[in-house]
């Protein structure tokens, strides 16, 4: 019988390494706040974002993933490195590909928790606008 070895601490590193040299797009990480309430008491949410932060985006990754009760069809795959402070109820704007500005960025909302592979956290995103209408859209804060 074969018996598979677990990776060793060396070996797990050298993987981040290279799947952190290998993320060539940017993007930043928006995290629910709540942004004031509207005329009922209830809670109007919007997001602030992150500093930009290397990623890797697979816009052609469409699989099933169960949130809560429902099926969503995921629209894309992002790639971050480990440590990535994320949610399943975070937005990520994407505002690089391949090194080069998007004219308007796109928002993605998180679909599940994040999954810890070997070399980084994989997320499922679901495209939720291509840069219109995004609240609390300040960056760096």
């Amino acid at each position: 019988m074969m018996v598979m070895k677990a990776f060793d601490f060396g070996e797990l590193d050298g993987m981040r390494d290279t799947q952190d040299s290998a993320m060539m797009d940017t993007c930043l990480l928006g995290q629910r706040v709540v942004l004031s309430t509207d005329d009922y008491g209830m809670p109007v949410a919007g997001f602030s974002w992150s500093s930009p932060i290397e990623c890797g985006l697979n816009p052609t990754k469409h699989i099933e993933v169960m949130d809560g009760t429902e099926v969503i069809l995921t629209d894309a795959v992002l790639r971050l490195p480990v440590g990535t402070d994320v949610t399943h109820v975070d937005r990520v704007q994407i505002t690089h590909r391949y090194g080069e500005a998007l004219v308007m960025p796109w928002v993605f909302a998180c679909i599940g928790m994040p999954r810890l592979g070997p070399s980084g956290l994989l997320l499922n995103l679901r495209l939720v606008t291509f840069g219109a209408g995004i609240a609390g859209s300040g960056s760096g804060s």
